[in-house]
C-alpha cells in the first residue's frame, strides 16, 4: 500500500483538552496558509496521472518519503515516551505543578519536531514539482472540497469494499468447487499498482476480478426466478393459495442469514507492523485474524 499520510496525534489528555478548546471556540478559524499552498505525498500520489507526474519525479518523491519513515517513526516513539511520563504525573492525587508543567514542554517539543519534519517534507516535495502541476493540484483540492472528486479516504474506502467483494467472490467460487485461479491472476497486477499510488489503476483491476466473478448479464427472463418442483411437491397448499411466491420465499430465506457480520466492522490493519505500532501506542492488546477459508458470513470468523 501507499505511504500513509501521517497524521499528528494530540498527545495533551482529554482534560487539558477541554480546558484550551473552550477558549479557542469562541474565536473564528484562521485561513490556514500550510493546508493552502502544501500538497500532502498522499494527494499527489493519489493524482499522479492527473498532472502529468513523470518517473523521475515518482521516484524523486517516494524516495523523500521511504526516507521520512524512519524518522517519523522515531519521533512518534518519543512523543508517546513524554505523553505516557505526563499521564504519570497527572494520575497522582497531589500533582506537582511545576514538573507537570516542565513535562507538558516536553510533549510540546516533540510535537513541534514532529510538525516540523512534515512540514519539510512536504516543502520537499513541492520543490520537485513544476508550477503546471502545481497549479493543476489546487485545482484537484478544490474540486475535493467542493465534493466534485472523491478524498483519498473516500478511495480507500472503496477500494477496500471491493477487495472485500473480491475476496468474498473467491470463497463463492471456491465453494462451488470452480477454480479461482483466474481471478489470482489479474490480482497479481493489484499489488504493484498499489505500491506505485495509482489507485486509478488498482481500482480497475478490481472491477475486471469482479466483472469475472459476476459473469454475464442475464437477460432479463433468465433473472426472474423459476418455480421449482420439488419446492412445490414440498408445499403445495402455500403456492396453491397464493400465500407465499418463490420471490417471497427467496426473501424469507435471505432474512434468515445473518444481516451483519460483526467481523465487518472491525478496522483491520493489513500489515501486521502497523497492527503492532498501533497496539503499543494506544496500550491495547493485538487481535490477530488469519484466512481460513470460510464463507463470509460464518459467526465463527
Amino acid at each position: 500500500m501507499t505511504v500513509n499520510y501521517m497524521k499528528l496525534k494530540n498527545a495533551v489528555p482529554s482534560l487539558l483538552l477541554l480546558w484550551v478548546t473552550g477558549a479557542l471556540c469562541a474565536q473564528p478559524a484562521p485561513a490556514d496558509p500550510l493546508a493552502e499552498n502544501l500538497f500532502p505525498p498522499d494527494l499527489v500520489i493519489q493524482h499522479q496521472s492527473d498532472i502529468g507526474l513523470t518517473d523521475e519525479q515518482r521516484q524523486a518523491l517516494m524516495s523523500e518519503i521511504h526516507s521520512a519513515q524512519d524518522r517519523f517513526a522515531d519521533l512518534h516513539q518519543r512523543l508517546q515516551k513524554e505523553t505516557e511520563a505526563l499521564a504519570v504525573l497527572l494520575r497522582k492525587e497531589s500533582t506537582d505543578e511545576q514538573a507537570a508543567l516542565a513535562q507538558f514542554d516536553k510533549v510540546l517539543n516533540q510535537e513541534r519536531e514532529i510538525k516540523r519534519a512534515h512540514l519539510g517534507l512536504v516543502l520537499r516535495i513541492k520543490s520537485k514539482l513544476t508550477p503546471q502541476q502545481i497549479a493543476t493540484l489546487r485545482e484537484i483540492k478544490s474540486k475535493i472540497a467542493s465534493g466534485q472528486l472523491r478524498s483519498l479516504e473516500e478511495v480507500q474506502r472503496t477500494l477496500q469494499n471491493k477487495v472485500q467483494s473480491v475476496q468474498e467472490g473467491v470463497q463463492g467460487w471456491q465453494g462451488e468447487g470452480r477454480d479461482p485461479s483466474p481471478i489470482a491472476e489479474i490480482m497479481q497486477e493489484f499489488d504493484p499498482l498499489m505500491k506505485a499510488g495509482k489507485h486509478k489503476e488498482a481500482e480497475a483491476v478490481l472491477d475486471r476480478a469482479l466483472k469475472l466473478l459476476r459473469g454475464p448479464e442475464k437477460d432479463e427472463s433468465e433473472k426472474k426466478p423459476k418455480k421449482s418442483a420439488a419446492i412445490q411437491s414440498a408445499a403445495p397448499y402455500r403456492f396453491a393459495a397464493g400465500a407465499m411466491t418463490p420471490e417471497a420465499l427467496e426473501a424469507e430465506i435471505k432474512a434468515l442469514q445473518p444481516a451483519r457480520v460483526a467481523w465487518r466492522d472491525i478496522a483491520w490493519k493489513s500489515c501486521l507492523l502497523e497492527g503492532l505500532k498501533e497496539s503499543r501506542a494506544k496500550g491495547k492488546p493485538l487481535l490477530l485474524w488469519i484466512f481460513i477459508d470460510r464463507p463470509a458470513d460464518d459467526a465463527r470468523c
